[in-house]
């Protein structure tokens, strides 16, 4: 099957781009992740996950000294 030029042309401005920005940096305080969709440079729709890139450091804590913390 083909398509013309114009048909082409609709079927690849008519969709929107999904973009995703972060993670940052893990030492980060409030690290997160945003899953945008854009139209052209418009953000039509964004979704964000808070502490995307969490690694249980209260967990850890919990198990430990009062000093263990420091070290981690």
């Amino acid at each position: 099957m083909t398509l013309e030029v114009s048909e082409q042309k609709e079927a690849l401005t008519s969709r929107n781009l999904l973009l995703n920005v972060g993670p940052a940096h893990p030492a980060m305080h409030g690290v997160i992740r945003i899953l945008t969709e854009l139209e052209g440079e418009t953000v039509v729709k964004a979704s964000v996950e808070i502490g995307y890139l969490h690694r249980g450091f209260e967990k850890s804590c919990e198990n430990g000294s009062l000093h263990r913390p420091a070290q981690l």
